[in-house]
């Protein structure tokens, strides 16, 4: 089971860079917020801040002022990334909604505070174990914020996938565009659903490795999300092809 959830690992951290990478590259040419946003989100979350976070905490990978190093440093990388996440939510769904710029200015706040509070921790303490267990309020504070982020973004994108899967059949929408929307739905809820049962894993104090159940659930959760992002943003062909047939087919 733990191979299958190195597999799974390796993939969504591969992903993440691979998809990441590609919309910043996007971003440089369209000079635009939302592109840029989410690219960085999942570049700082999946391709760098999660594989570091894994080496802190895995038994006996690193040493453990290594590991309380990269700790704390993937803490910063990931909580950023979740900033750019909820940046990416505003500039593409609600950008003139004041509610949701003062749900931004909150939880990049609130990320910030997450972020440092941890790093004064560790401040104090010789290894991961010891930052997980004396820190806990401020782990499950991180939990929740992240799963505000995810939740929020996937409800938005749920939202405009409905909105927007009627005007197809009547030609005023563009199918692979409203696919993209859902995909990035399911994506946010896997990752929700991942947090979720890392919040509980913390809050019960389960080891993650001799949880053969957890790793099943996370690699599961893990490959579907990154799945729907490469889909998403990294399509082939024959996924595109899909819809112009159906497209053609309608018209």
């Amino acid at each position: 089971m733990q191979i299958l959830s190195g597999l799974a690992t390796l993939a969504f951290v591969v992903v993440g860079a691979l998809v990441g990478i590609r919309l910043l590259f996007l971003a440089r040419r369209t000079r635009k917020l939302p592109e840029a946003s989410v690219g960085l989100a999942l570049l700082l979350i999946g391709g760098i801040g999660y594989p570091m976070a894994i080496a802190a905490g895995t038994p006996g990978l690193v040493a453990a002022s290594t590991g309380l190093d990269l700790m704390v440093v993937s803490t910063f990388v990931i909580d950023f990334g979740f900033i750019a996440v909820v940046v990416f939510t505003w500039s593409a769904f609600r950008p003139q909604e004041g509610w949701a710029r003062a749900l931004l200015g909150f939880l990049s706040l609130s990320y910030v505070a997450h972020a440092i509070s941890i790093g004064i921790s560790s401040a104090s303490m010789t290894s991961p174990a010891d930052v997980m267990s004396s820190a806990l309020p401020a782990t499950l504070a991180g939990q929740m914020l992240n799963s505000l982020a995810f939740g929020w973004t996937a409800i938005e994108a749920y939202r405009y996938w409905w909105m927007l899967r009627k005007r197809v059949a009547i030609g005023l929408s563009d199918p692979i565009v409203v696919n993209r929307f859902l995909l990035w739905a399911i994506a946010a809820t896997c990752s929700l659903l991942t947090n979720a049962i890392s919040w509980w894993v913390v809050f019960q104090g389960i080891d993650f490795f001799a949880s053969t159940g957890v790793q099943a659930a996370i690699g599961v959760l893990s490959v579907s999300s990154c799945t729907a992002q490469y889909l998403a943003f990294l399509p082939p062909k024959r996924y595109l092809a899909r819809f112009r047939t159906s497209d053609a087919a309608g018209a």
